[in-house]
């Protein structure tokens, strides 16, 4: 089971009448199963998110352009397929870079669940089993990761699409290597260890629109 949250950005000016579009998506990947690694067993029950303010770094510019600031809590299950954001519109330009961001709850905690501020403002709520038994846990890292588009992308008022999916399988995030078996998500001796493998197990790829 993949669950994906798509947006679309509008990337070219707002007269134009066939602007060039960027569309990214984030897919979760192994919700809603379980992972055995001849050791332990894990079972991934619903992932809770914290999507940040997104941003696109053009070659002429010296800061990054950003969507409009929005902050939402991104819920995945195996019954919750996808959330949709609206269109974004961005200056022509050659872009070098996609960064997504998933912060910590914001102090307000206007849209984010209680969850996200009990005992400590999170990014990341995570619940399933770990060898049988209960466990959530929760990520106090705040993650910028960047993608570099290679090659840059031109944005012009040629019409074409670009799509990218930025991807992570949730089984990465606990792993020790080899034939260690996965990081107990209920000792907290190994946050570190987690929240490092959650930075690093984000990749993405471009998809042909066609």
């Amino acid at each position: 089971m993949s669950t994906s949250l798509i947006f679309v950005s509008c990337l070219s000016d707002v007269g134009n009448q066939t602007p060039s579009q960027i569309q990214v998506g984030l897919q979760i990947t192994s919700i809603g199963q379980t992972a055995n690694s001849g050791v332990d067993t894990i079972e991934f029950e619903n992932l809770r998110l914290i999507h940040g303010v997104s941003f696109f770094v053009r070659g002429q510019d010296s800061l990054p352009i950003v969507r409009e600031p929005e902050v939402f809590q991104f819920d995945a299950d195996a019954t919750n397929p996808q959330a949709l954001l609206p269109l974004t519109t961005f200056p022509d330009g050659t872009y070098q870079e996609f960064g997504l961001r998933i912060p910590q709850a914001p102090e307000d905690n206007t849209v984010i669940d209680p969850d996200f501020t009990d005992g400590g403002r999170v990014s990341i709520i995570l619940e399933g089993t770990f060898n049988g038994s209960s466990f959530t846990y929760r990520s106090e890292r705040g993650y910028t990761i960047p993608f570099e588009f290679n090659p840059d992308i031109a944005v012009s008022e040629s019409g074409e699409s670009f799509i990218f999916i930025v991807m992570a399988d949730i089984r990465g995030w606990f792993s020790q290597g080899g034939t260690q078996g996965f990081l107990d998500p209920r000792e907290s001796s190994n946050a570190s260890a987690i929240d490092s493998n959650i930075e690093e197990s984000f990749r993405i790829e471009r998809i042909d629109p066609s």
